[in-house]
């Protein structure tokens, strides 16, 4: 039995139509009060597909043992993401204790193997750095903001128990992911999509490295298939400006490109973001953290994924479009429910 955790988000709704497109007819999915995987089978019918939902708490050893029995293989994709400060002590039960409980469970129930996905914001950097691959190693003290903290001794502790426990791990560090089923929507997404409606006030100065869920997901099945036990592969696809990804969005759209933020303006608003949060106000747009990220240019190097396990990645560009028209196909889609 294969078992999926965060089987709603953005990567979980694509791994459940790649293990469909490779033949996979049962799962078992961990979800959480928004089933995004039940809208996922409503849009996209996999009528011999047989999923059992299942419901636990990944902070409850107990209640993932329960849910976990008979399971083989997982794929733990859960995670608590934010580039918000001061909130460590939740991304850590999430994203430390609920690695450590999940790989416990699995070894009271006889799983097999697991595939864990990280991120790159868990691999050390160094200052001046601007390409990294695997060697770098997970650095929580290198981490931009506390999310990527959390990942890395994640990463570590997840590597420890695993061994420990006997159990094959294979873990999957992505950049910043992109793609259409995004029913939650991430945080890029709704950058995406807002820039299209002339949603977005505007935008920084800066760049990252991106990929396609849908290429996230492929990477997850090969890794499981045929990747080592304790192997870490870096998946990212292209390194691309900000601004890079609103020309070509505002293009297809045809809407105006909103102004860019020159860099001291952007760290004067990200301060004042974050002490307004902290006053009781809403969740920054901007912080310092995801000015630090956007601003070291770091190029992650997947070699390693594109050699060991024969990776093949999408155009960025296309990878864009097609998110973009996922989103718009949504819009007109709960437009038409309005009216009928």
């Amino acid at each position: 039995m294969i078992f999926i955790t965060g089987a709603s988000g953005l990567v979980g709704c694509a791994l459940i139509m790649e293990l469909y497109q490779q033949g996979v007819r049962k799962i078992r999915v961990l979800i959480n009060r928004n089933n995004n995987v039940q809208t996922l089978l409503e849009e996209y019918p996999m009528p011999d597909l047989e999923v059992d939902y299942v419901f636990a708490n990944l902070v409850d050893k107990e209640s993932l043992i329960r849910v976990m029995s008979g399971v083989t293989e997982v794929y733990h994709l859960a995670a608590l993401i934010s580039i918000i400060p001061g909130i460590y002590p939740k991304l850590y039960e999430t994203n430390v204790v609920g690695v450590e409980n999940l790989i416990s469970a699995a070894s009271i129930v006889g799983v097999k193997k697991i595939v864990h996905l990280s991120s790159v914001e868990a691999i050390g950097y160094k200052k001046g750095e601007v390409v990294l691959n695997e060697s770098a190693g997970f650095r929580p003290d290198s981490a931009f903001i506390e999310y990527g903290k959390t990942k890395a001794i994640g990463a570590i502790k997840a590597l420890e128990l695993a061994r420990q426990q006997n159990i094959s791990l294979v873990i999957l560090a992505p950049a910043g992911i992109i793609g259409p089923y995004d029913y939650a929507p991430s945080r890029l997404g709704q950058f995406i999509w807002d820039s299209s409606r002339r949603k977005l006030p505007a935008y920084i100065d800066g760049s990252f490295d991106f990929v396609d869920s849908r290429d996230v997901a492929s990477l997850a099945y090969q890794a499981m298939k045929r990747a080592p036990a304790y192997e870490v592969y870096i998946c990212s696809g292209t390194h691309a400006t900000l601004e890079h990804i609103i020309n070509i969005v505002t293009h297809q759209s045809h809407t105006k490109k909103p102004p860019k933020i020159a860099r001291p303006l952007a760290r004067i608003l990200a301060f004042f973001f974050e002490v307004i949060y902290k006053l009781g106000g809403p969740q920054p747009l901007l912080t310092s953290g995801s000015l630090r990220i956007t601003h070291a240019h770091i190029t992650y190097d997947s070699s390693k994924a594109k050699q060991e396990l024969r990776w093949n990645i999408r155009p960025l560009d296309q990878t864009i479009l097609e998110t973009l028209s996922w989103f718009q196909e949504q819009a007109s889609k709960n437009e038409i429910k309005k009216h009928d």
